[in-house]
């Protein structure tokens, strides 16, 4: 298992999380969601929480409609994923780092998804009100089209190897690791 945790840490460590040989801890710092008004890091939940209530906010934007909702679903199901893999992890410690580059992932493409979409919200108003350069907003508009399309899909991969266990990692022995 030492080989393992040597593989697993430095991966936690750079993601924000606290990596323990013994046992996981998620301890959920993310610096860069901090209140401006407070001086306290927000958890991990807040993300979330913070797209849950944009996409609430949003659901009416007529454009942008259909990538409200399918944000909306992600980050439900982002919730449900680290619910699962922290009951899973109550039972064995290895499932955390079985799943975790693809719930780092999975949890990078959600948030760079609300990125664009509130991106694609301020480009969408700067053209109806005909303010600044009209090229660069389009092409704001075109790229958050692209990465709902064509990049946020790739989330159902990670939730697919993120739910798989770590039966399929962790029976392989510790010597093959180093054929």
């Amino acid at each position: 298992n030492w080989v393992r945790s040597v593989a697993v840490s430095p991966l936690w460590h750079s993601a924000g999380f606290v990596y323990e040989p013994t046992r996981y801890r998620l301890t959920g710092f993310c610096r860069s969601w901090q209140k401006p008004d407070s001086s306290r890091w927000l958890t991990s939940t807040e993300p979330s929480k913070i797209i849950h209530k944009f996409c609430e906010a949003q659901a009416e934007q007529a454009p942008f409609a259909a990538y409200v909702s399918q944000l909306a679903g992600l980050n439900k199901q982002w919730g449900e994923l680290t619910q699962q893999i922290g009951m899973a992890a109550m039972k064995n410690p290895d499932e955390v780092g079985a799943a975790s580059m693809d719930y780092l992932m999975y949890s990078g493409y959600v948030i760079l998804g609300y990125f664009w979409l509130r991106m694609a919200l301020v480009a969408q108003a700067k053209l109806a009100a005909g303010e600044g350069d009209a090229a660069f907003y389009q092409t704001k508009l075109a790229t958050c089209e692209f990465y709902f399309k064509r990049l946020l899909p790739r989330t159902a991969a990670h939730l697919a190897a993120a739910q798989a266990g770590s039966a399929c990692m962790m029976d392989l022995p510790a010597a093959h690791f180093a054929l």
